[in-house]
C-alpha cells in the first residue's frame, strides 16, 4: 500500500487494501515520520520542547501552556498550521470515541507525538523529553478548537 501511494497510483483505496484501522494509522505515522522536517518544525521542537526557555519543564496548568505554546505556533508554516489543525480535529474525534476504542488524547499523543513533533536527530536525550512532546501534542489535541482559530498569512 505504502508502495502504491508513494507512486501516487490514483485507484489506491484503503478501505479495501487496509484490513484494519491499524495499518492505516501506521501508513500516516509513516508518512509524517519521514517528513524531510518535522510537521511541528524542527524549530518548534528546539524552542518548546529542548529547552525551557520558553516553556518551563515543570508547567502543569494546560491554559497556560496552551498560551505560552501559541505565538510559536504562528511561526509555522502556512502548510503546517493547515494540516496541523486539520489532523488535531481528526485526533480529537478519534478521542470521542475513546469509551470504544481506547485511544484518549492522552494515548493519541503517545502513538502520534513522535511523528509530529520531534528532534533534528535522535539521542538518549531527545527520547528523554519524549513525554513534554507529548504533553504538547495532547495539550493541542485537548484544546484543538482553540488552536489556528485564524490561519493568516504573513508578510
Amino acid at each position: 500500500v505504502k508502495e502504491k501511494l508513494n507512486k501516487c497510483v490514483d485507484d489506491v483505496d484503503l478501505v479495501k487494501e487496509c484490513d484494519d484501522v491499524h495499518t492505516v494509522s501506521a501508513l500516516l505515522k509513516m508518512y509524517l515520520r519521514e517528513l524531510p522536517e518535522a510537521l511541528m518544525t524542527f524549530d518548534f521542537y528546539d524552542k518548546a520542547v529542548a529547552s525551557n526557555a520558553i516553556i518551563p519543564d515543570d508547567i502543569e496548568d494546560e491554559g497556560k501552556l496552551l498560551e505560552m505554546m501559541m505565538p510559536l505556533l504562528s511561526q509555522l508554516p502556512i502548510p503546517n498550521q493547515c494540516t496541523i489543525k486539520y489532523l488535531l480535529s481528526f485526533l480529537d474525534q478519534v478521542a470521542k470515541h475513546s469509551e470504544t476504542n481506547l485511544m484518549t488524547t492522552y494515548n493519541l499523543s503517545i502513538v502520534f507525538g513522535p511523528s509530529l513533533l520531534h528532534a533534528r536527530e535522535e539521542t538518549i536525550e531527545t527520547s528523554l523529553r519524549s513525554p513534554r512532546a507529548n504533553l504538547i501534542i495532547q495539550t493541542l489535541t485537548d484544546n484543538n478548537d482553540k488552536v489556528f482559530t485564524t490561519i493568516k498569512k504573513r508578510d
